[in-house]
């Protein structure tokens, strides 16, 4: 019996001394992508400020790309900032999980502008109202129309904002209206020529 003692005793060190020196495996770091795309109205929203819940931030490029790269594995949220005060968006917060390595999770924002300004007006003359004189704006949005019966006419749906009003004669008559004039809107706003 002493025999069977001594030999397990020796199989057991053999099996102990396999162990040593042998170095463990260790796996790459899991490590990822986000990025996205930041839009207003379906156009690239430049200079948008994108910041990742770890802390690095990014800036929206000219065509409102954003990336962050090397993300370690977890769980973030992405937050925007910085654009345009009269851009609402339906969330400005998203989350991302990088859960394998290489990885590229998409997180894209898409707003819209708030555009409940307007301008409105009309043109007589002596009193009298004037039909089909050409009206055009510029500035944040370009848009024409003519003058109804009663000499109004009326722009809806426009981002506050600087534009400027034309007014062109109609092909009947001749006034001097003038150089085009430059107007700030930020609501509803009424102009007589």
């Amino acid at each position: 019996m002493k025999r069977f003692k001594y030999l397990t005793l020796a199989a057991l060190v053999a099996v102990a001394a396999c162990d040593e020196g042998v170095d463990p495996v260790v796996a790459p770091p899991v490590i990822g992508t986000i990025a996205g795309v930041v839009t207003i109205d379906a156009v690239a929203a430049v200079g948008v400020t994108v910041t990742l819940s770890s802390g690095p931030t990014a800036t929206t490029d000219g065509t409102g790309a954003f990336q962050f790269n090397d993300v370690p594995y977890g769980s973030y949220t992405l937050t925007i900032t910085g654009y345009a005060s009269d851009a609402t968006f339906t969330t400005t917060i998203k989350g991302a999980t990088i859960a394998t390595s290489g990885q590229v999770v998409t997180a894209n924002f898409d707003g819209s502008y708030v555009r409940t300004s307007a301008i409105i007006g009309s043109v007589s003359v002596g009193g009298t109202s004037i039909l089909g004189v050409s009206v055009a704006i510029g500035g944040m949005s370009t848009a024409a129309t003519a003058t109804d019966a009663n000499g109004q006419y009326s722009f809806s749906g426009l981002r506050a904002g600087s534009y400027t009003v034309e007014m062109t004669n109609p092909s009947t008559a001749s006034y001097d209206f003038g150089p085009a004039g430059a107007i700030r809107v930020a609501g509803p706003l009424c102009l007589q020529a």
